[in-house]
């Protein structure tokens, strides 16, 4: 009979218990500290011991776990005043919460005098186009003729207004002036300041009445602009928030984020050229239609750089992080991925990661059906280190 399958709900995995053979280089994890809140609102900590270990938090919490249990850059670590596991040349883990990578979002926004829909669904999506584009005019000056952009346009209904245009108008506002006199600078940009605030807070409240937002869904549209092949890297540390307190565990850490964003020329380009498409195609998509997003008042404290501010201000996340703890590959330089072949951490004789994480780099395409073949994957080999095959 074998052992029945556990679920542990309301628990935080604080650190992986990690154990070195005697200053050798041969490290094994053990299992994981967790901890859950009390009766009385205390923590309590407790260990889940297991003969293999499978991390598969995302490629956020995944590395800062790793970090967490001294499995990461040695300075990295003592900075934060957890111990590295392994020090000097021994230590191979330098990849650990680098190479963050994720989709980029930019929203622009019509309102036309038709109805775009009729048809109350949970589901604002209205369609879907993908479309490779390549621009070899060399408008933004790269070292490159030609620059290839894969997109996504995701066309949606009105249903989300109430939560972007709010924001659209606060940002719109919202600038920071240097000049003299200084406290005439300083008044300025803070009733800026207030002023954003003040009319984002009003917008909200008008977009949250059911006839206006009714009135959004049905007579505006979103159609967004998701660059798929982004350049720009960023990263996932870990920041201890006490002074000579115990650094042992997640719970101690804020875990920070950098996911650099248009950090590269070529992911600005590539949204550009979606945002010109759009304009393009919206004439025959939207006949008689207003633009909202960027928006004429957008563009008239823009200047001829509008689109550039904008996409600044808007770049949105998609939440297809990946890439923090990549597996070995040609994408990866020499010593800087964290897993092998076989999912496994380097060093670690019975870790293994399987989630988005491990992608050296970004994928195309929404990852859902990557990670479930990943998943299958990591499963199968598990398989055959738990039953060996018998000749």
């Amino acid at each position: 009979m074998g052992k029945s399958l556990q679920f542990f709900t309301g628990v935080l995995a604080e650190r992986l218990l990690m154990h070195r053979e005697n200053d050798s280089n041969v490290v094994t994890a053990k299992g994981v500290e967790c901890s859950h809140v009390g009766a009385k609102g205390e923590k309590v900590l407790f260990t889940i011991r297991g003969k293999i270990v499978v991390v598969c938090a995302g490629a956020i919490l995944t590395p800062a776990l790793l970090l967490a249990s001294g499995i990461g850059e040695e300075r990295e670590l003592r900075n934060q005043g957890v111990t590295p596991i392994l020090e000097g040349e021994d230590n191979v883990w330098k990849g650990v919460g680098k190479r963050l990578c994720d989709h980029v979002i930019v929203a622009t926004g019509f309102w036309t005098n038709r109805r775009f829909t009729s048809v109350d669904v949970p589901n604002s999506v209205r369609g879907w186009l993908a479309m490779d584009i390549t621009d070899d005019r060399n408008r933004y000056n790269l070292s490159s003729s030609k620059h290839k952009a894969r997109l996504l346009l995701k066309v949606m209904d009105g249903s989300s207004s109430s939560c972007i245009l709010p924001g659209v108008i606060a940002s719109t506002f919202h600038r920071v002036y240097f000049f003299e006199p200084h406290f005439v600078c300083r008044f300025v940009n803070w009733f800026l300041c207030v002023l954003s605030k003040v009319l984002s807070f009003l917008a909200g409240i008008l977009l949250k009445n059911s006839v206006i937002l009714s009135f959004f869904k049905r007579q505006t549209l979103q159609i967004l602009v998701c660059l798929m092949n982004p350049k720009s890297m960023g990263a996932v540390s870990i920041q201890h928030r006490g002074k000579g307190e115990n650094c042992r565990g997640l719970s101690n850490f804020d875990v920070q984020i950098d996911p650099a964003y248009l950090s590269r020329e070529e992911d600005f380009v590539g949204i550009s050229l979606g945002a010109h498409i759009v304009k393009k195609l919206s004439s025959c998509w939207i006949p008689n239609s207003i633009e909202l997003l960027p928006g004429y008042l957008y563009k008239g404290i823009g200047g001829s750089d509008y689109l550039r501010k904008y996409v600044s201000d808007f770049a949105l996340p998609y939440y297809h992080w990946s890439g923090t703890c990549s597996i070995k590959s040609d994408l990866v330089s020499e010593g800087s991925h964290v897993v092998d072949e076989q999912l496994r951490v380097r060093q670690v004789t019975n870790l293994y990661i399987c989630d988005a994480s491990v992608h050296p780099k970004i994928i195309s395409a929404p990852p859902a059906l990557t990670l479930a073949a990943m998943g299958l994957t990591v499963s199968s080999i598990l398989h055959d280190l738990i039953r060996p095959k018998t000749e």
